[in-house]
């Protein structure tokens, strides 16, 4: 250790280290917590990692913690790699808050660390790499993400950008004879950040593409190259494997994007800014050194790589912002969720390229004339690069919060899951999942004890019960047995009532015992990445002889677990599903049996037929006077298993009419029926319709509204016809759209001079915006949108509700505060809908009377289909078409009937 701080060079870079470390980590000097955005989730996912330890589950799957011990898949979906320090810290007693900033100090030091060395490797220059490691740990955006967002999953994945921009240079410039670096970069940020691994793909894919000439003139590297690439992901397959498996069997709330991509795109002059998110004046302002720097046969190799790396970094930070059409962009790149995580690779990119320029520029510029140029400059950039940073902590929105031990023992705490992405769709109310938590139901309805042990839960049952709802979510994996007297059956599993657990009982009794098992790809996925590792071992051990038999060993191995698989069958026994037996096992309700004025309507669930998968099924009665004819049928693995037609007519007061709700499509959807049918885990269910009515109702409905000549005289009709234009492009409805313009305009004008209620010369003002760009209505329609409380109690009142309308579709200028806040209006307003149970919305509308009932679901269906418009959900589409399916349809809303049909689904 003497030797080492002998050199002058050494002393430097140990003074730095401890100068850098010191001002960077000074916010973790505390007692407190730093308690960023996204703080709490990240605390719950450690709080779950030190409880899968402490049980003897370290590597569990399915996080049993979450949702007062529901469960929830974090660590299936969101990497825990790193995340192991502070829960073993946690395991071993240390409190939250210490064991958390433990960790984030760790962090730190291990992203300085891996900076230093790669760019010290790439320019065999120590400068260099302390230049380097100082600007990324010293920049906006990564001392943001720590401090303010509490972004675990960035800051971590920071450690390993180094490695990944080593790799392609190694690969690029150096013949690859380091193939171990490449591979430790895009293994480490897979297993911290998804998405920057994506990023990360993307910029490696994009170098190899210009770059290809050299590959095509040197196989042996391009060989290396793929078998580097082969190897990190055998490596790695127990992570991404199961990830993918599940998130292509379970449709689940990623699928639905919560933020608009546009909401988070910064501006242009905020990449300067010294505030999170940004890249940072200094990154920037360093790389005009380039313009110093000429190339040579020595440097051209750096240089231009360095040319790359400031392209790149520009190229990510312009993509964070506002320049880029991002609106557009909605559907494709949902997953980025916020443009300004380009920030993140750019901040990598600048700070080693910045290191790389200014080394060069001292070594060929400097250091001729001052010999100790390198040593200055280097304190100099320490001081400028701490200045900043000590700038950027004290401007930035630091928090901190005092964690006790026992925090998470408070089961609402445990259901911090942001928006929830990793949550099956069939959790259709979030909040209840806590006080679902705490019970478990049979199918009549009875509340069972149970008990939770470790990651398990068991209860005894005694009754005649067809299933039992237990309280964990149901993912795939979970597994049931039930220990009788003389043996233990296994059981189906299935997804219940709100998304939990809905075990097949069948009316046996015994001891139930539920948990999470995991699936054969799981297994066989974390089988492949051992025995991948342990070749690498023996390689580099032992060499290549001694490989070859581990290599043989590992191919027995993964045929031998094949074989088992394939032994294997998941076919279980198809209950019966005839009319008979679908009404007595499932308790389907026939109701209003002896009423004449109402249809009848038939509540029925599929979801006890846990042994398929499938999503539930409501069947719904409207009204209708013809006979109808309905085939189901049941298929598994492509073999059909049963089939039974339904003899369905109104005459014998049994299923008077049979809708599918399947999909969430009702009767104005019909021919979308067989479409949207989502098979499961090799289980396909079909419903296919054989009408014999005449005339479809929906189809009369929409041809006579075409043929009316006028729209209706009410100035709501008009702005439903406008609006069902605009949304769907329908060249059908330009017509009405016109004419429904032109009355508008002189209806309008009447009720701005003459109504005195708030919300309806809120209604006028915002129209009469949209269609003249007037600001004298645009000043009076954001004065009531600013008054309004954060919350609007009835966002359905159709004055309140096309006013919204007509402010967030027009094209003229808007303050961008009051159009998030409209959003918002909508969003909360449609998200409280998809919270009511429909079952209760069925009964309770129907006793209000077919006029009321009329007006409310029809009201609400609106409401649904413009938060749709806002943002793509098939959640909001879904809602919209029960209450479509209460209203029977009978509606002469242009714009509801229009945007249902054409939602692209």
């Amino acid at each position: 250790m003497k030797k080492l701080f002998k050199e002058q060079e050494n002393r430097i870079a140990a003074f730095v280290f401890v100068v850098v470390l010191l001002v960077v980590c000074s916010p973790l000097i505390t007692k407190l917590c730093i308690n960023g955005h996204d703080l709490e989730y990240h605390l719950l996912r450690i709080e779950s990692l030190k409880e899968g330890i402490l049980m003897g589950r370290p590597f569990a799957k399915i996080n049993v913690l979450f949702f007062g011990g529901a469960g929830y898949a974090s660590s299936l979906f969101y990497p825990d790699f790193l995340l192991y320090i502070p829960g073993v810290l946690r395991a071993l007693g240390v409190s939250i808050n210490k064991s958390y900033h433990i960790f984030v100090a760790i962090c730190i030091l291990l992203t300085y660390c891996s900076t230093n060395y790669c760019v010290k490797k790439m320019t065999q220059s120590v400068y260099a790499g302390l230049m380097a490691a100082i600007l990324t740990v010293s920049s906006p955006y990564y001392l943001g993400d720590i401090y303010v967002r509490g972004a675990v999953g960035e800051f971590t994945a920071f450690i390993f950008l180094p490695f990944v921009i080593y790799g392609i240079y190694n690969v690029l410039y150096e013949g690859m004879d380091k193939p171990f670096v490449l591979a430790l970069g895009y293994a480490g940020v897979l297993l911290c950040h998804t998405n920057t691994f994506v990023f990360c793909l993307f910029f490696g894919a994009l170098a190899f593409l210009i770059k290809w000439k050299r590959f095509r003139d040197n196989l042996p590297t391009l060989w290396k190259l793929l078998i580097t690439a082969s190897v990190t992901a055998l490596l790695t397959m127990f992570y991404w494997l199961p990830m993918l498996e599940m998130y292509l069997s379970t449709p689940l709330y990623v699928n639905t994007a919560w933020i608009k991509l546009e909401q988070t795109a910064g501006q242009l002059f905020s990449v300067l800014s010294n505030q999170f998110p940004s890249i940072g004046f200094l990154l920037v302002i360093l790389a005009f050194f380039r313009a110093l720097v000429k190339k040579n046969p020595q440097n051209r190799d750096l240089i231009g790589f360095a040319d790359w790396l400031l392209i790149g970094g520009a190229a990510f930070s312009i993509l964070a912002t506002d320049l880029i059409p991002w609106q557009r962009l909605n559907g494709y790149l949902d997953f980025v969720q916020f443009p300004w995580r380009l920030f993140m690779p750019a901040t990598a990119m600048l700070a080693v390229a910045d290191a790389i320029i200014l080394s060069v520029f001292i070594k060929s510029s400097l250091e001729p004339y001052m010999p100790s140029s390198t040593k200055v400059l280097s304190v100099v950039l320490l001081v400028v690069a701490m200045a900043f940073a000590i700038r950027t902590i004290g401007d930035a929105d630091i928090t901190y919060y005092d964690y006790s031990d026992d925090y998470y023992t408070y089961k609402p705490y445990t259901g911090n899951v942001i928006a929830g992405e990793w949550l099956p769709e069939t959790v259709t109310d979030r909040d209840a999942l806590i006080e679902e938590s705490e019970h478990l139901y049979a199918d009549n309805g009875d509340d069972l004890a149970f008990e939770r042990i470790k990651d398990r839960v068991e209860a005894d049952i005694q009754g005649n019960y067809q299933y039992v709802d237990v309280p964990f979510i149901y993912y795939k994996g979970y597994r049931a047995e039930l220990a009788t007297t003389d043996k233990t059956i296994s059981l189906p599993v299935g997804s219940g009532q709100n998304g939990l657990c809905r075990v097949n009982i069948q009316g046996q009794q015994g001891r139930l015992i539920v948990y999470y098992g995991g699936t054969v790809l799981q297994l066989v996925s974390l089988l492949i990445s051992i025995l991948t590792a342990v070749f690498l071992i023996v390689f580099r051990i032992y060499g290549k002889k001694k490989a070859k038999a581990a290599l043989l060993l590992f191919l027995l191995c993964i045929c031998g677990c094949r074989a088992e698989s394939s032994g294997k069958s998941d076919i279980v026994p198809i209950p019966d599903i005839s009319a008979e037996g679908l009404m007595k096992a499932e308790g389907a309700v026939l109701e209003n049996e002896n009423t004449e004025s109402e249809p009848y309507r038939l509540l029925f669930s599929k979801e006890g037929y846990t042994g398929f998968d499938l999503k539930p099924v409501f069947l719904q009665c409207p009204d209708c006077a013809a006979d109808l004819t309905v085939t189901v049928s049941l298929c598994q693995n492509d073999t059909e298993r049963m089939q039974e037609t339904l003899e369905i007519s109104r005459e014998t007061a049994k299923y008077p009419v049979l809708l599918c709700d399947l999909s969430g499509i009702s009767e104005t959807g019909r021919y979308l029926f067989r479409a949207r049918i989502v098979p499961e885990n090799g289980t396909a269910f079909s419903l296919e319709e054989e009408i014999t009515v005449a005339d479809d109702k929906y189809d009369r409905i929409y041809t006579e509204m075409l043929a009316q000549a006028q729209p209706s005289v009410s100035v709501y009709a008009c702005a439903d016809h406008i609006l069902a234009y605009e949304l769907t492009g329908d060249e059908k409805l330009a017509r009405f759209a016109d004419s429904a313009r032109d009355q508008m305009m002189e209806t309008l004008e009447t009720y701005y001079h003459a109504s005195s209620d708030e919300t309806v010369r809120f209604f006028t003002t915002a129209w009469l915006y949209k269609e003249t760009g007037d600001k004298q209505y645009r000043k009076e329609a954001e004065a009531y949108l600013d008054a309004l409380p954060e919350t609007a109690e009835n966002v359905t009142d159709p004055a309140l509700l096309w006013g919204l309308a007509a402010y967030l579709r027009t094209t003229h200028p808007v303050d961008y505060r009051l159009s998030e806040k409209a959003m918002g209006f909508v969003f909360s307003g449609a998200n409280s809908l998809l919270k009511r149970d429909q079952k209760a919305e069925w009964e309770r509308l129907y006793e209000a009377g077919t006029d009321a009932r009329m007006e409310e679901a029809l009201q609400n269906a609106q409401l649904l289909i413009l938060a749709n418009y806002v943002s793509n959900s098939a959640e909001y589409v879904r809602c919209a078409g029960n209450y479509l399916a209460i209203a029977d349809n009978r509606t002469d809303s242009l714009f509801v009937v229009s945007g249902l049909d054409n939602v692209p689904l």
